[in-house]
């Protein structure tokens, strides 16, 4: 029992000693965890809704008009049609064309350069930057030949630009309906409604370019074969 007593009197004892800098830890802490609070940017998300329909065309197929039976694929059903739109709805070429029309290679979201941590976010980083330093360090100063770094070309900065412009798009099929939710995430409000009402716009002004080029295809055939008709009359 006596043994007992002594071993709580000591953990006491240095719990005691040590108070004052476990507080002060902690405190350290919660002011650096509550002051980045604070500093982060708030991220909004603006999303527009868009009803898909499955295309009935009145074209007439070009089997059925020079008299052949139209081969019908049994695999493309409905399911796979939603898929296919949901999928175009995520193409990095629909992206691009909402990057060109709002001309965000322009906006500060997206062209500005990073700017500097600020102090208590280089605290949090300092064990992982000493660690790469000491890795650094440790390895070998030459580098092999031929392995210049590349530069950089508008290609690449548009692709990066793509990329960034995806991760903050968001395609969400309601389930059992033909709607899907269009979202975007961006740290100015405006900019996220803007992009999502623009995305929108961009997919149903592409799916109308889609049906007037199959439409314009099937007329300039039609018309090739009245020639043909015409001339052989």
């Amino acid at each position: 029992m006596g043994a007992q007593e002594g071993f709580l009197q000591y953990y006491l004892l240095m719990f005691r000693k040590w108070l004052w800098l476990i507080l002060s830890v902690v405190c350290v802490m919660v002011t650096v965890t509550l002051i980045d609070t604070v500093r982060t940017r708030p991220v909004y998300q603006a999303t527009a809704r868009l009803l898909i329909e499955r295309e009935h065309p009145h074209i007439i197929p070009f089997d059925e008009a020079i008299g052949r039976s139209p081969v019908v694929d049994p695999m493309v059903s409905y399911s796979s049609y939603y898929q296919t739109q949901y999928k175009l709805l995520q193409s990095r070429s629909l992206a691009q064309r909402v990057i060109q029309s709002l001309q965000l290679e322009d906006h500060p979201e997206f062209s500005s350069a990073p700017t500097a941590p600020g102090i208590f976010a280089q605290i949090k980083q300092w064990p992982r930057t000493a660690i790469a330093q000491l890795v650094n360090a440790l390895r070998p100063a030459t580098r092999p030949a031929g392995t210049e770094s590349a530069p950089s070309t508008p290609h690449s900065s548009h692709a990066a630009l793509a990329d960034q412009f995806l991760a903050r798009l968001q395609v969400t099929p309601i389930p059992d309906t033909r709607l899907v939710d269009i979202s975007f995430t961006a740290h100015d409000p405006a900019l996220a409604a803007q992009v999502a009402n623009a995305f929108a716009r961009i997919h149903i002004d592409q799916n109308l370019e889609t049906r007037f080029a199959a439409s314009q295809e099937a007329v300039d055939w039609l018309n090739l074969r009245v020639q043909d008709i015409r001339t052989g009359a």
